[in-house]
């Protein structure tokens, strides 16, 4: 749709044909009539051209008016006012997570889940946060979906120096993006911790009281324990992993002090012994967390001067080639 900035400044089109007709009689005055200065043959080249000349002239006086009242392209956009909150994504990757009992283990699995998550939580600041026996902050909060997700997908094995100390510290991690998440604390934006473990906490601070902490805070959580209630090895590259007495590592899981943190934090439990199981898990957290959308239109308005100015400047070089180089060229 095309608008104008100044509209009014339009009127100044009806004077363009009066304008065009004065230069017409004044160069029809102008002229005179000569006889030969010499004898000889008259040139019968008519020189012509003065009707292209007043038609540029009424054309530049024309788009010199268009362009003065600013035509816009308008475009009509919504805008997405997204109510949305403040998600960490507390993920485990300490060894036991290399079980394949999540074809093909659990971490990539976990990641695989994640990445859709956080594609469908537009408008959430998003912070991704892996642990072990340390935590590290992998993605920091941040709206950029497209980022959070490269991020997850660059969580490996390796993230965490698994041969220098091992085990699960779940409170620190708890802690560590609960406390990221104050810094960004705005009135009214729910936060919300989603933590996915296959272990029970073995160093570092007391899970329990972490969980407190969130309660106080005004934080939900959510406790996803992932594994079954069977052994399962523990494969590293195709490698067993060693674990204590030189045996392989098996792993199994004891969801019995996950419920006991999410209870203190007044939050909820989820169990997945399966891929499917946890889908559906991270798809009904997704609907809890779901926040309405509130859409406005808007206009965006998108000026043409630009191309009024070119034109401009195309007419005016064929209105000097024509005057100057045809019309007012020396007879032969």
């Amino acid at each position: 749709m095309i608008s104008w900035k100044l509209p009014w400044l339009l009127l100044l089109l009806a004077a363009v044909p009066a304008w065009v007709l004065w230069r017409k009689r004044r160069l029809l005055s102008e002229a005179a009539s000569f006889p030969p200065l010499q004898f000889g043959e008259v040139a019968s080249r008519s020189r012509g051209g003065w009707g292209w000349l007043l038609g540029l002239e009424g054309a530049l006086l024309a788009l010199s008016v268009l362009t003065l009242a600013g035509p816009m392209e308008v475009e009509e956009v919504q805008l997405f006012d997204e109510d949305g909150i403040d998600l960490a994504l507390v993920l485990d990757v300490s060894a036991s997570m290399q079980a394949a009992d999540f074809p093909p283990n659990r971490l990539e699995v976990l990641k695989k889940l994640s990445t859709e998550l956080v594609r469908r939580s537009a408008g959430n600041r998003v912070g991704v946060y892996a642990f072990a026996a340390i935590c590290v902050t992998q993605a920091p909060f941040t709206t950029d979906t497209q980022a959070v997700v490269d991020l997850i997908d660059s969580i490996s094995y390796e993230s965490v120096d698994h041969y220098r100390v091992g085990g699960t510290a779940v409170g620190d991690a708890l802690l560590m993006a609960s406390s990221a998440m104050l810094e960004l604390r705005e009135p009214g934006r729910d936060q919300v911790v989603l933590l996915v473990t296959d272990g029970e906490s073995h160093l570092g601070a007391d899970p329990l009281l972490a969980a407190r902490f969130l309660r106080e805070k005004g934080m939900r959580l959510y406790v996803v324990g992932i594994g079954q209630d069977e052994p399962v090895p523990v494969w590293v590259n195709g490698k067993p992993l060693p674990g204590d007495a030189g045996k392989q590592l098996t792993t199994r899981l004891n969801d019995t002090q996950l419920k006991q943190i999410a209870a203190q934090a007044g939050g909820t439990y989820f169990r997945a012994d399966s891929n499917d199981v946890l889908g559906r898990i991270f798809d009904e957290i997704t609907r809890l967390e779901h926040k309405p959308l509130q859409v406005q239109g808007a206009q965006v308005e998108h000026s043409l001067r630009a191309y009024g100015a070119m034109g401009l400047v195309l007419l005016v070089a064929l209105w000097l080639a024509l005057d100057g180089l045809w019309l007012r060229r020396p007879l032969r």
